[in-house]
């Protein structure tokens, strides 16, 4: 291997690298610390370019649909075509976020709550069921017979 520049640098940023890792892996609770208090200062603008990515869609849908080139005229309609189809998006996301907390999780509750008591109906006779088949492998009862639990 020949020590031109090249090799060089290659070997500099791999020194580097290994340094790096040594000081990650040697203090890394500080690492850690460090990473958790830069995702808490990201996480809103993730958050919200999240939120803007998944209302962009709809919102284009409804601004190409609902102001067509005919209606878009004047400049008043230009202007008002982007906020109004942002207005109705957050409507209809309202609407929908209302109707699955007031329509769908009390539904939710109910089936957990029936859940719930089939479960605690169902113990007894998975036990009974359990210890049926284990006296049964021994020998002390039949299938076709009553056993005693």
């Amino acid at each position: 291997m020949e020590l031109n520049k090249e090799n060089m640098r290659k070997i500099r940023k791999l020194i580097l690298f290994t340094a790096l890792l040594i000081v990650v892996l040697w203090k890394y609770e500080e690492v850690l610390e460090v990473l958790g208090y830069v995702g808490h200062l990201i996480f809103p603008f993730l958050l919200g370019g999240a939120i803007a990515f998944v209302l962009n869609v709809p919102m284009n849908f409804i601004e190409r649909h609902l102001f067509m080139e005919k209606v878009r005229k004047n400049k008043v309609s230009d202007k008002l075509a982007r906020p109004v189809s942002l207005l109705s998006v957050l409507c209809i996301v309202v609407g929908v976020l209302t109707v699955v907390i007031f329509g769908v999780i009390p539904q939710l509750v109910n089936t957990f709550g029936n859940l719930g008591q089939s479960i605690t109906q169902f113990i007894p006779h998975a036990q009974a069921w359990g210890k049926r088949g284990l006296s049964w492998k021994q020998g002390g009862c039949r299938t076709d017979q009553q056993c005693t639990v």
